[in-house]
């Protein structure tokens, strides 16, 4: 009897045996951890005044342009420290109502002097129609007299209906002539009115040819030389205003319910060392900006002397009112933009669980920056660990390796 089936069966199974035998040895795949640093977050006793820095602003500052256009002829003038005048440039000093440059204004003294003929002559035609005039009512008042004696004499009978319709012409010629003059008269002063006003308006156009200082203050740009066309509208002088300056700053929003208008701070700055001065807050912003969380407040400071200057850093001092307190503080590299809230910050937490360690995300309120660190209002406590390398390359709730 022939049992090759049975042996065929038999080498199946044998094959089936050692496929599953080989599967179960084989591992699933497992993600690598991903490797990060953590540091301790430590308690601060802050013991200090909270300082802001903030930037030096000008009170006001107006750019200057000119109604008309045309070609530069000459700068205005100040005098220099050893009293030689030259033109003026950027970083002077100038008062109100100081000429700063002048036009060249041929075209508006001809265009001036234009208007003003045309008015003289529309004055003298005037004065001939009313001269005139007084030779046409007389006549009038002539022909009106003959015009009456005739009727009176029509009416005894003593002139005859031709000569009395003779008179009636006459004195409506008369009459008809005062009327005329009497139109010329109107038109020649309607002639005057515009010549006065063209006259008016060439003296004004005269007179913006010259662009004079608004206000006392620093020549901040010069935006022309002598010889440059200018067109309306363009500006040609930036002046600022610096007898009084602002000093900018962003608060938090822990310190900006503690401020209010007309609040007497000082302030310090490293251009000028060793002084110190004194300003009121100004103005406050009514809300933070989107981007640094920060309400942009505003001190005014005097500045007669002119120490202050645009552009310098000006440090804010605000007594601590709370000493001694102890907040929480973080390194700086441990804070990340909140997956969970576009609009706060937070930082990933280690916590170690049946052997390994996972990350939390927790969103944080943060405090003022302290050196390389930056206190937390909330959201950490003391001596627990925060990640600050690998921040984003966590996810909230998974594992991770600490290396050193």
């Amino acid at each position: 009897m022939i049992r090759f089936p049975i042996i065929f069966r038999c080498a199946s199974t044998v094959a089936l045996l050692w496929a599953v035998s080989a599967c179960s040895t084989e591992q699933a795949y497992e993600k690598p951890l991903v490797p990060v640093k953590v540091a301790t977050v430590v308690a601060f006793a802050d013991t200090s005044a909270l300082k802001y820095s903030g930037s030096v602003e000008p009170q006001s500052r107006t750019d200057l342009s000119l109604r008309l256009g045309g070609y530069v002829r000459e700068f205005g003038t100040v005098r220099d420290s050893e009293g030689v005048e030259r033109p003026i440039h950027e970083g002077d000093r100038v008062a109100a109502g100081t000429v700063l440059l002048r036009l060249r204004d041929t075209d508006y003294v001809a265009k001036v002097n234009q208007a003003r003929s045309a008015l003289d002559q529309a004055r003298a035609g005037v004065d001939q129609a009313r001269f005139g005039l007084k030779a046409a009512e007389a006549g009038r008042d002539k022909a009106r007299m003959d015009f009456e004696r005739a009727t009176n004499l029509f009416n005894k009978q003593s002139l005859t209906k031709p000569e009395v319709e003779g008179a009636k012409a006459a004195f409506d010629a008369a009459q008809a002539n005062v009327d005329g003059v009497q139109s010329q008269i109107a038109q020649g002063q309607a002639r005057i009115a515009g010549a006065q006003a063209q006259l008016e308006e060439g003296e004004i156009a005269l007179r913006d040819c010259a662009l004079v200082a608004p206000l006392a203050g620093v020549v901040l740009k010069r935006f022309v030389e002598v010889g440059s066309l200018v067109g309306p509208g363009v500006p040609v002088f930036s002046i600022i205003d610096v007898s009084s300056v602002k000093v900018i700053f962003g608060a938090p929003d822990i310190l900006v319910n503690k401020l209010r208008i007309g609040q007497v701070l000082p302030i310090t700055t490293e251009a000028v060392p060793g002084a110190s001065f004194t300003g009121h807050i100004s103005r406050i912003a009514p809300a933070a900006d989107p981007r640094s969380r920060a309400f942009d407040i505003e001190v005014t400071v005097a500045n007669a002397d002119g120490r202050l200057k645009p552009g310098m850093i000006a440090t804010i001092e605000f007594q601590n009112r709370n000493p001694g307190a102890v907040l929480p503080v973080i390194p700086l590299p441990a804070v990340t933009k909140s997956a969970k809230d576009p609009k706060a910050y937070s930082v990933f937490v280690v916590d170690r669980k049946e052997g390994r360690d996972y990350v939390h995300e927790r969103i944080v309120h943060l405090g003022d920056p302290l050196g390389n660190g930056v206190a937390v209002i909330d959201g950490v406590q003391a001596g627990e660990n925060v990640v600050v390398t690998g921040t984003t390359l966590v996810r909230d709730g998974e594992p991770v390796q600490i290396v050193p």
